[in-house]
C-alpha cells in the first residue's frame, strides 16, 4: 500500500511538502568578552539567554552584564531559506544584516554587519561548537578606522545556575 502511495505521488510534490520545524527552545549561556581600544583592554561578563523560536523565524537574545545588572537585547528575523537574517538592538544602537552556515536551526556559524545611527559599523564573524558560541568582532568608525576589537565565549550553562546569577544582580 505505501509504495502505491508514492508511485501516485511525482517528485515536485514530495520536494514541496514542507520540513517539520523544531520547536521553540532556551538556550543559557555566562560570557566572558575582552574589549581592545585605544590601547587598552577591558574585561566583561554577561549571563546570556537566547529565545530560538523556528515557528516565528525569530531568536532574541538577552545579555545581562554581570557587574551592573544592564540589559542588552538582540533581535534577530531569520530566513532560513535563504540562510541569513536582519538584526537590531533593543537601545536602537545598532540594525544589520548576516548570513549563516550549515544547516538550519543548527547553524554552525554567522557573519554580520551592523551599522549605527552615526555609520559606525560592527563586523562579526561567530562559530558555535559543541554549544559553545565563539564570537570575534571589529568595531569601525563612521570613515572605516578600525576602532576597537571583541572576543567573545559563551560557554552553556544550566538553567538553573542562570537564574541563580540573574536573581543575585536583582539583588
Amino acid at each position: 500500500m505505501f509504495a502505491l502511495i508514492l508511485a501516485c505521488t511525482t517528485p515536485s510534490e514530495i520536494e514541496e511538502q514542507p520540513a517539520e520545524l523544531p520547536d521553540a527552545w532556551v538556550e543559557h549561556y555566562s560570557a566572558e568578552s575582552l574589549i581592545q581600544a585605544g590601547g587598552f583592554e577591558f574585561e566583561e561578563a554577561y549571563i546570556v539567554r537566547r529565545f530560538l523560536d523556528p515557528g516565528a523565524g525569530s531568536i532574541r537574545e538577552e545579555f545581562i552584564a554581570t557587574a551592573d545588572g544592564t540589559l542588552t537585547e538582540v533581535y534577530l528575523d531569520v530566513d532560513p531559506s535563504a540562510e541569513s537574517f536582519t538584526l537590531s538592538f533593543s537601545d536602537e544602537s545598532y540594525q544589520g544584516t548576516g548570513t549563516f552556515e550549515g544547516p538550519a536551526w543548527a547553524w554552525t556559524g554567522w557573519r554580520s554587519e551592523s551599522v549605527a545611527p552615526d555609520g559606525a559599523s560592527v563586523l562579526s564573524v561567530d562559530t558555535q561548537q559543541d554549544g559553545a558560541i565563539h564570537a570575534e568582532k571589529e568595531g569601525f568608525s563612521a570613515d572605516g578606522e578600525l576602532e576597537w576589537t571583541l572576543v567573545e565565549d559563551l560557554s552553556p550553562i544550566e538553567e538553573t545556575l542562570w537564574q541563580q546569577e540573574k536573581d543575585a544582580l536583582d539583588g
